[in-house]
């Protein structure tokens, strides 16, 4: 089965609520990288917004099976937050081209961006719509 490499910022990063390596098939965790950006606070998760003139925004980078790639962009693409998008990251001293999530261009941001480039939430976590146990609920 082919993987897609992914890069995450916020819930799917490792120690978080929707945390990569508890879903199946399993993902395979490569390292930190990091992309030109501007990060938001939404509460509930991280807003990404591509920016080349920005400063890093710090991530994991991870193969992703295509199996739980479609079943990721079902509810992070689905449910209208967030678009798709390959982008330019920093990996292993080199730019390698990778997929990651954006917030989608319809989506309201805060007036102020996070600095440092890392997310923590800013309020405890908890299980969202769709996923049980930081496992996704159905199968394709």
């Amino acid at each position: 089965m082919s993987a897609i490499r992914l890069f995450v910022y916020g819930t799917l990063m490792r120690g978080h609520r929707q945390d990569l390596s508890r879903y199946e098939p399993a993902p395979v965790y490569l390292g930190e990288g990091w992309v030109a950006g501007r990060l938001y606070d939404l509460g509930h998760c991280p807003a990404l917004v591509l920016d080349h003139a920005a400063a890093p925004v710090w991530g994991e980078v991870w193969n992703v099976p295509r199996e739980l790639f479609e079943q990721l962009n079902r509810y992070e693409v689905g449910c209208g937050d967030f678009q798709l998008r390959q982008a330019s990251v920093f990996f292993e001293g080199a730019l390698a081209q990778m997929a990651l999530y954006e917030i989608g261009a319809r989506q309201r941001l805060p007036a102020t961006q996070l600095a440092g480039g890392r997310w923590l939430p800013s309020r405890p976590e908890r299980p969202i719509d769709g996923v049980a146990d930081n496992r996704v609920t159905h199968r394709v």
